[in-house]
């Protein structure tokens, strides 16, 4: 039986990323050639769950989540990426939960940025960055949706081990 929840706008089931094995991660390795590792953006994406993936050496992220709602990454690790570890914008209900993000070497392991509303930061080992481990920063001079306000609400950050960050030499 499934039971659909009221503040989930669709019924369809969520699209799920997920590596094979959870012992053997795929890796993917952009080595400065690729902007982003992996990109989910646009209205229409929603219900994305992104799951057990290695993403290293990306120009600007490991994941870069924009302009969509209800994304959820876990148990993957984004190290060595160009500016950030996970980076999103303008999105709802984001969840970053059990990764590892590593040496961004321009800013933050985790960037919640423009206007987010029910993000959540939960049991992630963040270190070694640039910047801040996780930046949760709204910028009203970068609203772009119907909606958006310029600030990021009720967001949860809890349980994240975050060390040897804000070296801009990172780490």
């Amino acid at each position: 039986e499934i039971k659909i929840l009221k503040k989930f706008p669709y019924t369809k089931p969520p699209l799920i990323i997920k590596a094979e094995d959870d012992n053997d991660k795929p890796v993917i390795d952009c080595q400065g050639r690729r902007r982003n590792g992996i990109e989910v953006s646009g209205d229409s994406e929603k219900n994305i769950i992104i799951d057990g993936f290695k993403i290293y050496n990306a120009q600007l992220a490991g994941i870069w989540i924009g302009y969509c709602d209800h994304v959820t990454v876990r148990n993957t690790v984004c190290g060595n990426n160009g500016v950030w570890g996970i980076f999103t914008a303008n999105t709802s209900y984001i969840t970053i939960e059990n990764c590892e993000l590593f040496g961004s070497k321009r800013e933050h392991g985790l960037y919640f940025s423009n206007s987010n509303s029910y993000c959540v930061a939960r049991n992630n080992i963040i270190h070694n960055n640039s910047g801040c481990g996780i930046h949760n920063n709204g910028d009203k001079s970068l609203i772009s949706r119907p909606g958006d306000f310029g600030i990021n609400n009720y967001c949860l950050i809890e349980n994240n081990i975050i060390y040897e960050c804000g070296n801009p030499k990172g780490g």
